[in-house]
């Protein structure tokens, strides 16, 4: 005789599979755990388990959030369509994107294919799995380890595209000063390098995409990992100085001594433009000395300049840069 499957029980753990899904599951997933196919039926007749989307339940009472309206499209799309634009830069915690207040989640799919306009699905006519990340959800590891939602196929991970991809997606329509942020943040992040972003750049480059003339502008002043950097980048770069190497670890032996803003290495000049200027308190000043004396001790000549001197001095700047490198006075 076949045991009737405890309905109670399997909507016990149908619920606590939405709750770690922020309030969806899937009609498949459903099936999984052991719902028969007349069951599912009467929860969907009887609107105790209403549809998010086609084939997807939101509870009744789970708010429709940005990630709950996500992760319905994710199960939704499967792997049709990655995570993209809007909803990329958020979930790869790119800046101004953390708390991103939109409505609707933003996909990739290839052209050919057609979704419900219940959903936001840019077609692309390439989508190589260079751009595609794996983007791992905040879980509590017991929820990860448990045996009924691992057996449903709760979901953990999803696919996204990557930073470059998502930046050079988002150029098109972002405006000039949001995609340097963008940049800086990835770069910051290590999601993303300048030259690598120039080549899929490059690779990416054809007709009707918008926004390459922009990122060919906005990466000549990339590598920072701040907009005062970037500032100072472009600075340099009109005033026909070098490039200098941003973000340079700095070690005598084997012995970390900093990480440095710039470095003029040809000279050698390292150039501080961060907020570790202004230290007043005596264990600061006793460090920035110390620091200092390393660094000149490993043969840089170190220059200091404040967000005053960038912005609003930016003579003062080039000409202290003339001074130390232009002119190769030690």
């Amino acid at each position: 005789m076949t045991k009737r499957p405890d309905h109670r029980h399997l909507d016990h753990q149908f619920a606590r599979l939405a709750a770690a899904q922020e309030g969806v599951a899937s009609l498949h997933q459903a099936r999984r755990l052991g719902f028969s196919k007349a069951a599912i039926e009467h929860r969907r007749t009887s609107e105790r388990w209403p549809l998010a989307l086609p084939g997807v339940v939101r509870l009744p009472g789970a708010p429709a959030t940005p990630q709950s309206e996500e992760i319905a499209g994710i199960l939704l799309l499967g792997d049709r369509a990655v995570v993209g634009h809007l909803s990329a830069a958020h979930a790869l915690g790119l800046d101004d994107f953390g708390n991103l207040a939109f409505t609707r989640p933003h996909f990739i799919a290839l052209r050919g294919h057609h979704f419900t306009d219940r959903l936001t699905v840019h077609s692309t006519r390439r989508l190589p799995s260079t751009d595609i990340v794996t983007v791992r959800r905040n879980l509590p590891p017991a929820v990860r380890r448990d045996p009924a939602l691992r057996r449903a196929g709760l979901l953990t991970t999803f696919r996204a595209t990557s930073a470059s991809r998502t930046i050079i997606d988002l150029a098109a329509t972002a405006e000039p000063a949001l995609t340097a942020r963008l940049i800086d943040s990835a770069i910051r992040q290590g999601l993303t390098a300048p030259t690598y972003m120039v080549r899929r750049l490059a690779d990416l480059r054809g007709r009707g995409r918008s926004g390459t003339r922009l990122l060919d502008e906005l990466l000549l002043d990339s590598g920072g990992h701040t907009w005062l950097e970037r500032r100072f980048l472009r600075l340099v770069r009109d005033a026909g100085f070098p490039r200098p190497t941003p973000q340079v670890i700095m070690r005598r032996d084997t012995k970390f001594v900093a990480r440095v803003d710039f470095v003029f290495g040809a000279y050698p000049v390292v150039v501080e433009v961060s907020g570790r200027l202004g230290h007043t308190s005596e264990p600061d000043r006793r460090r920035d000395a110390r620091r200092r004396n390393e660094l000149q001790a490993l043969g840089f000549r170190v220059i200091e300049f404040t967000t005053a001197d960038i912005v609003a001095s930016p003579g003062y700047v080039t000409a202290e840069l003339t001074r130390h490198i232009a002119d190769r006075r030690f």
